[in-house]
């Protein structure tokens, strides 16, 4: 198996195929708004929001570091930062999950 194949096996296991935990796309897919930011305590952990957030900067980097294209792959001053919220708005929110599985 070529890396390549290796690479889109992951991909889909993680995306949007059952396996030995439930794809993201299917455990967002009823995620409401007011749960996605949600937190037990203000500061101590993170939301639903802002761990997709951080899922989607690593993802859009890799893939452009796979592509070549390392010159556009998004960049951040550090970790803490790719967890950053857009506004938050029910069409963000929706917009968010729309993205993940993209």
């Amino acid at each position: 198996m070529d890396v390549k194949t290796l690479l889109l096996q992951q991909w889909a296991s993680c995306l949007d195929e059952e396996d030995w935990f439930p794809p993201l796309e299917k455990v967002l897919e009823d995620i409401t708004f007011e749960q996605a930011i949600w937190k037990p305590v203000e500061g101590a952990m993170n939301s639903i929001w802002e761990l997709v957030c951080h899922l989607l900067f690593y993802k859009k980097r890799l893939l452009m570091r796979f592509l070549g294209e390392t010159a556009n792959e998004p960049q951040a001053k550090d970790n803490e930062s790719t967890f950053r919220l857009p506004t938050e708005t029910f069409q963000n929110w929706k917009e968010t999950k729309e993205t993940i599985i993209v």
